[in-house]
């Protein structure tokens, strides 16, 4: 499966040498030797080790990509879309907890869910909603205890949707 995945992302020109993340957000693919585990032969894939997402935000980029996605389906079916707004509003309303702690929930599922746009909506939100830096670096460290490994991969990718969201939010320095 892998392999049928692989070749279709690379014909699609979406993984190639990149230096193994491209502006999508996504690791490249890299096949890997023949080798021996647990006595068998194996052919694997691998993902390439990733050391700089300078260029990717992982809030305004992600967005950017899903928004015209989301309006072209929001066309098709606005009877769906107006009802989940009107869940979202109702849900994130302050209530007997505030929307600072709802955000901080929601991205704990965004999370959980390894959910990249819910994480960039979520992130958004918490901006808005008041939320520290160290607020959300905390309720990010309760994904590792409830999710484990995911939690430790999608974690810093909310932290940086976040910084994303909060430096374009912080007045202009003078």
């Amino acid at each position: 499966m892998v392999q049928r995945v692989a070749r279709a992302l690379r014909a699609a020109g979406r993984h190639g040498d990149s230096g193994g993340m491209h502006s999508h957000g996504l690791p490249e693919i890299e096949q890997c030797e023949r080798g021996i585990d647990g006595g068998r032969a194996t052919r694997g894939y691998t993902v390439a080790a990733v050391t700089d997402h300078a260029d990717h935000h992982w809030g305004t980029d992600v967005q950017r990509e899903l928004t015209p996605l989301a309006r072209e389906l929001r066309h098709e079916i606005p009877a769906a879309y107006a009802a989940f707004a009107k869940l979202h509003e109702a849900t994130m309303a302050d209530g007997v907890l505030d929307r600072k702690t709802k955000e901080l929930l929601a991205m704990v599922m965004a999370i959980t869910m390894r959910c990249d746009g819910c994480i960039a909506s979520h992130a958004r939100g918490a901006v808005r909603a008041g939320v520290t830096r160290a607020e959300m670096a905390e309720a990010i460290g309760v994904t590792f205890l409830m999710n484990g490994g995911p939690g430790t991969v999608y974690g810093p990718r909310a932290l940086a949707a976040y910084d994303d969201f909060a430096a374009a939010a912080a007045p202009p320095s003078a």
